[in-house]
């Protein structure tokens, strides 16, 4: 299952944080399908405030423990690191913009 199903489909969260991050992936039709936090970062650094990013961040972590057939790249689900730093991708980004506010 892709990243993005998983999200809409566990939509009845009480986390702030993900509640937060579930409606602005609900309101953008353009959110690639993609099960990579890398990609998915790159695209949303600047969609997302830092509530929404942690949402985000927390949603992935979830799906990597709790969704067996998840589609994440091999190398993220085999090394714990390389996972943790591509769902971290997405604050180095914004971070690193000017125009991230």
């Amino acid at each position: 299952m892709d990243f993005l199903t998983f999200v809409k489909q566990n939509s009845k969260q009480e986390d702030k944080d993900i509640v937060s991050f579930i409606e602005v992936v609900k309101k953008n039709d353009g959110v690639p399908i993609s099960s990579d936090p890398r990609l998915l970062g790159r695209y949303l650094h600047l969609k997302l405030n830092r509530q929404q990013t942690l949402g985000f961040q927390k949603c992935m972590m979830f799906y990597k423990a709790t969704c067996k057939d998840n589609e994440l790249p091999t190398e993220l689900q085999n090394n714990e690191m390389a996972f943790l730093d591509a769902i971290n991708l997405i604050v180095e980004l914004q971070n690193n913009n000017p125009n991230y506010e």
